[in-house]
């Protein structure tokens, strides 16, 4: 059973401290339909982050905005880069969560072939998030959203959820799960 410490809170911990959810969730979960395809994948992740997540695109650095002090240089000559960089409204320059973005075939937990270094994209995605200071991120292929924490010198942490698509009726909805290491 997982043991969420800090940023993951359970569902019981809410109603425990009587957190009301405020956001419009029914708007949501049409608005969540509307960029899922039928078989769950969200395809278009930047859609995702303006309309689900309420990023502003003046907040949201991508491509060529993104800073090279964001980016980690591996052994033979691998880059490991964000897809989307989130910066802080509050602080010029200060960016505070990374998200990498992957196809929709990409298994998130699945080792490379690559003879250097076989790890998973999520593996990597830590490795990101420890050496670049922003130690939160997104980590999606479409299916799977992972919010993961990856401080450096302590233990990480993900949370895990899927998108599916439900019926008409009942629009789209996320189910997920919590790992901490």
């Amino acid at each position: 059973m997982a043991q969420p410490e800090g940023l993951v809170v359970t569902a019981s911990s809410l109603d425990a401290a009587e957190a009301n959810i405020t956001w419009p969730v029914n708007d949501l979960q049409v608005t969540l339909k509307a960029i899922t395809q039928e078989d769950g994948v969200v395809l278009d992740i930047r859609a995702f982050l303006r309309e689900i997540l309420d990023w502003s695109d003046e907040l949201v650095a991508e491509g060529a905005g993104i800073p090279k002090a964001l980016e980690v240089h591996l052994d033979g000559d691998e880059v490991l880069t964000p897809r989307y960089a989130l910066r802080s409204p509050d602080h010029e320059g200060v960016f505070v969560l990374l998200v990498g973005v992957h196809a929709w075939t990409v298994d998130l937990d699945r080792a490379s072939d690559d003879r250097r270094w076989t790890a998973t994209p999520h593996q990597k995605f830590e490795r990101l998030l420890r050496d670049s200071g922003v130690h939160v991120g997104l980590l999606s292929n479409g299916k799977v959203f992972r919010l993961v924490y990856a401080p450096k010198g302590r233990a990480p942490g993900s949370s895990t959820s899927t998108c599916r698509r439900c019926s008409a009726s009942t629009g789209a909805s996320f189910s997920g799960r919590c790992t901490c290491s």
